[in-house]
């Protein structure tokens, strides 16, 4: 399998997943007295949620390691697609993708075990701890992601090799993701993922057409 197809088959399975996890969470939050937007506001609700249905929980856990994966691979299958015209920027792009699979896996693998472990104890001081660790963690994945969001979309628009309104659709939500740090209003810009993933998974299964060369465009409007 070509890689451009792995990373579009990435981009739908992974929107397909993200799906599933909303879903869930949706019918499971309500019921252990959480909120679906902001499940950690009250630590004592989720300390007595993780500790009522543990295995909600660890269900979801997969969505943040396949995100990890997401990152790197798509970001390969792009540099595949674009990296003979923008071979240093989709470099970059590479590494800022790879660090942000990192921080992704670290707190996916971190967060949710430790919760769980430390919700039995009752111990908030230490729950607050693990939560302060991981979300930090999330920040400098979302950071690193935004950077090779914005690097992929520079390059994109340059190089024409993704349709140019996703193309600038992958800019803002870079420039955005980056900037999320200082103006957490930005957040809403997480509307445009879904778009992005489903448009990206068709565009890299989609054979890239060839551009004639210019003798050859000259001859045909001749």
């Amino acid at each position: 399998m070509k890689l451009q197809r792995l990373g579009g088959y990435a981009s739908i399975i992974l929107l397909c997943v993200i799906v599933v996890a909303v879903v869930i969470a949706a019918n499971t939050y309500p019921r252990l007295g959480l909120s679906l937007l902001n499940e950690m506001a009250d630590p004592a609700k989720l300390m007595a949620a993780l500790e009522a249905s543990p295995s909600t929980f660890r269900m979801l856990q997969p969505v943040g390691i396949l995100m990890a994966l997401f990152f790197v691979i798509v970001t390969l299958s792009l540099q595949e697609r674009m990296g003979e015209k923008a071979p240093n920027t989709m470099r970059f792009a590479v590494i800022a993708a790879s660090i942000a699979s990192a921080l992704q896996l670290a707190g996916s693998l971190i967060e949710i075990p430790a919760l769980i472990s430390i919700s039995g104890a009752r111990d908030v001081s230490a729950f607050r701890a693990i939560i302060g660790i991981t979300e930090g963690l999330a920040e400098g994945m979302i950071n690193a992601w935004g950077w090779a969001l914005l690097l992929i979309g520079c390059a994109a628009v340059r190089t024409r090799g993704l349709p140019q309104i996703l193309a600038y659709i992958l800019l803002v939500c870079g420039i955005a993701q980056v900037l999320r740090f200082a103006i957490p209003q930005l957040e809403i810009t997480i509307v445009l993922v879904p778009v992005f993933l489903i448009w990206l998974g068709i565009a890299l299964l989609r054979k890239q057409q060839p551009k004639p060369a210019a003798k050859e465009m000259a001859a045909a409007k001749g």
